[in-house]
């Protein structure tokens, strides 16, 4: 799972997968006005949810064929 997360979005560190998802841009979130432009570029409303959304499809498909 996790090499298959790595070659997906190029890390397990939060700042690796946002460079994946946001186009080599990553986000200092504890800095307020790189939180605000995160969230603008819909960092909480879909490109994370989608992340997450990813690893389930990927374990409910391990479940599915025995891998777990």
């Amino acid at each position: 799972m996790m090499n298959r997360f790595i070659e997906e979005y190029g890390g397990c560190l939060c700042y690796e997968v946002q460079q994946k998802i946001f186009d080599g841009k990553s986000y200092n979130l504890s800095i307020k006005e790189e939180f605000i432009e995160f969230e603008v570029a819909g960092g909480h409303l879909d490109k994370c949810p989608a992340v997450v959304g990813n690893v389930a499809k990927w374990v409910a498909e391990m479940i599915v064929e025995g891998e777990i």
